[in-house]
């Protein structure tokens, strides 16, 4: 009996070993935040160029700028505020240029400027 009851013992404690918690050392650690994404800086807009004027003709006589319509556009003469690059834009027919507007056109010392039609 003390053979039966060894083997027993001997038995039980195999069969009890094997039931032990789950100790898996080979799985990863998953607790690590995730590193955080530099935001980028948005795209710097750049300016649009503004494309020079129309003009036809030649000084003393009458020279004809014509800007675009719903555009902008550049121009310098020597009588227009001292030969500096002058922006003239036009809007529905209206001309604008450094705050004077006109429905008609803006003329200054034989330089007439209109929007395109």
């Amino acid at each position: 009996m003390n053979k039966f009851l060894s083997v027993l013992v001997l038995g039980s404690a195999l069969a009890l070993s094997a039931c032990g918690g789950d100790s898996d050392s080979s799985g990863s650690d998953n607790n690590t935040p995730a590193k955080p994404t530099t935001p980028t800086a948005p795209a710097t807009p750049t300016k649009p160029t503004s494309a020079t004027c129309i003009s036809t003709g030649t000084s003393p006589a009458t020279v004809n700028v014509t800007v675009p319509n719903n555009g902008s556009c550049t121009y310098s003469a020597s009588v227009v505020n001292s030969g500096a690059k002058v922006t003239y834009s036009c809007s529905n027919g209206t001309l604008n240029s450094g705050g004077v507007t006109s429905g008609g056109g803006i003329n200054i010392n034989n330089y007439q400027f209109r929007c395109a039609k």
